[in-house]
């Protein structure tokens, strides 16, 4: 995954330009959200309206371990 680095001109027709998408491998980024959630990295909650693509069946695994971390 290589970083991409975007210049803010404060011109408010780069917001309506499409943001390309990335494909990387859950693996890739597990360790850095890891790190950013412990050290409560603020710019975590830049991205909390985002949307994701996540697999149907890791999504219900997902759901899954909630329900389980929540009963217990």
């Amino acid at each position: 995954m290589q970083p991409r680095l975007r210049l803010f001109t404060g011109d408010s027709s780069a917001e309506s330009t499409i943001q390309p998408k990335v494909a990387v491998r859950l693996h890739d980024i597990l360790e850095p959200l890891r790190a950013a959630l412990l050290a409560d990295s603020t710019f975590l909650t830049d991205f909390g309206d985002d949307e994701i693509e996540l697999s149907a069946d890791l999504y219900d695994v997902l759901l899954c371990f909630q329900r389980h971390q929540f009963s217990a």
